[in-house]
């Protein structure tokens, strides 16, 4: 029982070795490369460019090493998913830039709360506390009653330009919202403005289209003229009844 106890800690120290080998080899700033036309090895930084057929100093930590792939039976770097892009979420937060959404610019901090971690790495400014942007701090504080107590200070103050005239360019001091009429009005309005830009009886209205019952009146309208009533005289009589109703 005592020597397996000793074994299982040995494998435990072991394996805690090469865990701490494996994370230095990842955040190495050399790498590993092999050269097919002379089958050997050499060495090249990444940030530099440097390259070398001599492994840098440091021993096997301080570069990323290349590995055979079990599918294709070529060497490739290890860890080949580190070369993907990282999603957003795991992304370190760009400098002034909310540290939730990493899309806007961060106009204010908590100091209660503290600054998240990415990939177990905290961001490299902020100096510790968490910074927000306008929306993701109330959104971020609407979890809990006591989250909400939490104080926003101010670190950067943003103001939108002001609104100007579109036609002189001055400020703007009014807006307008368009004419607002009803149904029934939007319809006698473009009726009475199409009969009046065209010259006699040139634009002819189907009653059967009316609006909101129009059709039953101009019915009722045309069941009242006199006999023998001309055409000419029955349009000027329905265009006199809309007028009166535009004017109503």
């Amino acid at each position: 029982a005592a020597g397996a106890l000793v074994r299982r800690g040995w494998r435990c120290v072991l394996a805690r070795r090469l865990a701490t080998l494996m994370r230095a080899q990842q955040r190495a700033p050399w790498h590993m490369l092999h050269d097919d036309a002379s089958g050997a090895f050499y060495f090249q930084h990444v940030e530099s460019g440097e390259v070398s057929w001599e492994a840098p100093e440091g021993g096997e930590a301080a570069y990323r090493p290349q590995v055979v792939d079990r599918f294709s039976g070529r060497w490739v770097l290890a860890w080949p998913q580190l070369e993907r892009p990282k999603p957003l979420a795991l992304q370190q937060p760009r400098e002034g830039y909310c540290m939730a959404c990493k899309l806007e610019p961060a106009t204010r901090r908590c100091d209660t709360c503290a600054a998240p971690r990415f990939e177990l790495v905290p961001p490299s400014w902020g100096d510790g506390h968490f910074h927000f942007c306008f929306a993701c701090f109330y959104t971020h504080h609407d979890r809990s009653p006591a989250m909400k107590a939490h104080k926003a200070v101010l670190t950067r103050a943003l103001t939108a330009p002001p609104l100007t005239c579109c036609v002189c360019a001055e400020p703007a001091t009014r807006r307008c919202r368009g004419l607002v009429l009803p149904p029934r009005g939007r319809f006698i309005l473009q009726r009475f403005l199409l009969q009046h830009a065209v010259a006699g009886d040139a634009v002819r209205v189907d009653d059967d289209d009316d609006a909101g019952g129009g059709g039953a009146d101009d019915a009722d309208a045309e069941a009242a003229a006199a006999p023998g009533e001309s055409e000419a005289a029955r349009g000027e009589r329905r265009r006199a009844r809309e007028k009166r109703e535009f004017d109503a």
